[in-house]
């Protein structure tokens, strides 16, 4: 109770300076959800309305620990949604491997910023990697989520990547990319790519 009196007071301070973005961060974040479950919800948002009183204009939820993975990730920020009365921060440290999978899943779930560096560099392991390129598709293949760097390595204009294009469109703007011998291979190619996005099965990897 006495950090989150602390807390409500440097942002009542920072309002009173004419701060515009007063953005308030909640340690640990996602051990008290994991632990607490919905007690910790409901904590969660009596906290949030007491910052927002206070006059932050953001809240960030860390995974400060690097627990959680993708799925729980996804839980978190649309439970954390449905209670919050601010807009939501997501930053997520690679502990073990999920920091970029879990920023891209906050994203999804309504969370209005990103923290991510340049190589993912961070305490740790690191955090979610603002270089790495990231693209999600939805189950009609379209493509529902990017980021710069997605676009800059396989040199796809941004106008383009923000029509939802569907990944055989975007398959066949990088053909020159793929070393490969007439169109009967590139036909294998294509076929073997797109099968990596549409088909139903769990799979990961990367595409170099």
């Amino acid at each position: 109770e006495s950090a989150v009196e602390e807390l409500c007071k440097s942002v009542a301070e920072a309002r009173r300076q004419a701060v515009g973005y007063i953005r308030a961060t909640l340690e640990d974040a996602s051990r008290v959800y994991m632990e607490e479950g919905d007690e910790g919800l409901k904590k969660f948002g009596e906290v949030i309305a007491r910052l927002r009183e206070a006059g932050a204009t953001m809240v960030s939820v860390p995974d400060t620990s690097g627990l959680m993975t993708p799925r729980q990730a996804a839980s978190f920020f649309r439970d954390l949604g449905s209670v919050s009365t601010l807009p939501l921060s997501a930053h997520f440290h690679n502990d073990y491997g999920f920091a970029s999978a879990n920023t891209v899943e906050a994203a999804l779930e309504g969370a209005e910023e990103l923290q991510v560096s340049m190589m993912g560099i961070g305490d740790r392991n690191g955090i979610g990697d603002l270089y790495e390129g990231v693209a999600v598709f939805g189950g009609d293949g379209r493509l529902k989520l990017s980021n710069p760097a997605y676009g800059r390595i396989w040199k796809l204009a941004s106008d383009r990547l923000s029509d939802q294009p569907h990944i055989s469109d975007l398959v066949e703007a990088t053909r020159g990319f793929y070393d490969v011998d007439g169109a009967e291979e590139w036909a294998q190619v294509r076929q073997s790519l797109i099968a990596q996005v549409t088909d139903a099965s769990s799979q990961s990897g990367r595409l170099e």
